[in-house]
């Protein structure tokens, strides 16, 4: 519950001469492991097309206090996969308000958390890469929150323009991205990953020219040699 603070000084005093609460800015930030995609990522996260973001009410406990945060827009979302670890997603989430609510049963999901072998697809301009030690994608919604009038929270949350952004960190194989780089060149960035309920479903990502922003190689003396491309883009189309 950040806040913002009216403060302005007087002559003569080193005192201030006003110190009040001028903006209050309700925002929730949580790192979840993926079960299945639709639960909260591709229905609230990334919507393919650069469709709408869905507002929507969050509810939290820790067991000492109750909230529910209301009218939230994700403003960024952040899924990584690693070797050792589930797929994760770090999530920040703004809110107009908030309130303490009577919370009932939380429901959650009875299949295990993805992991590495949900991958079945990883490619860059069509060419397949095999050889990742880590890779990640995620989209900033650059939601916006509006202060109107005399109240203290905000009166309208928006999502702007879509920016999706992502990283791949692979052993050196084959020729780096140093020429992609470069040149400027645009590549369909495509990622689709297989969850484990009994009937399996597959959710695709494909980021249409995506500009390679970097590559960078790492040579860590007799260790495995790394190359990190990171890229952006502006288009993402969900199947």
């Amino acid at each position: 519950m950040p806040a913002e603070a009216l403060k302005s000084v007087v002559t003569a005093q080193r005192k201030l001469g006003i110190l009040e609460t001028a903006l209050v800015k309700p925002a929730i930030s949580f790192v979840m492991d993926i079960a299945v995609l639709a639960d909260y990522i591709t229905a609230y996260c990334m919507v393919t097309g650069e469709g709408d973001v869905p507002a929507h009410t969050l509810y939290f406990t820790d067991g000492a206090e109750n909230f529910d945060f209301s009218d939230c827009k994700v403003n960024r979302c952040e899924l990584t996969l690693r070797q050792t670890e589930p797929l994760r997603a770090s999530i920040e989430v703004l809110a107009k308000s908030h309130a303490t609510p009577s919370i009932g049963t939380f429901l959650g999901e009875s299949v295990k958390p993805m992991f590495k072998t949900a991958l079945t697809t990883l490619s860059i301009g069509g060419s397949a890469v095999t050889n990742w030690q880590e890779f990640g994608f995620g989209v900033n919604n650059n939601v916006a929150q509006e202060f109107l009038g005399t109240g203290l929270t905000p009166a309208e949350v928006f999502e702007q323009a879509a920016e999706y952004f992502g990283h791949i960190l692979l052993s050196r194989k084959v020729a780096s991205k140093f020429a992609t780089v470069k040149a400027g060149t645009k590549s369909d960035i495509v990622i689709a990953l297989q969850d484990r309920q009994g009937t399996p479903v597959t959710k695709t990502f494909t980021f249409t020219s995506a500009l390679l922003e970097s590559s960078v190689i790492t040579v860590r003396e007799l260790n495995l040699e790394l190359e990190r491309i990171e890229w952006t883009g502006d288009a993402l189309t969900i199947s």
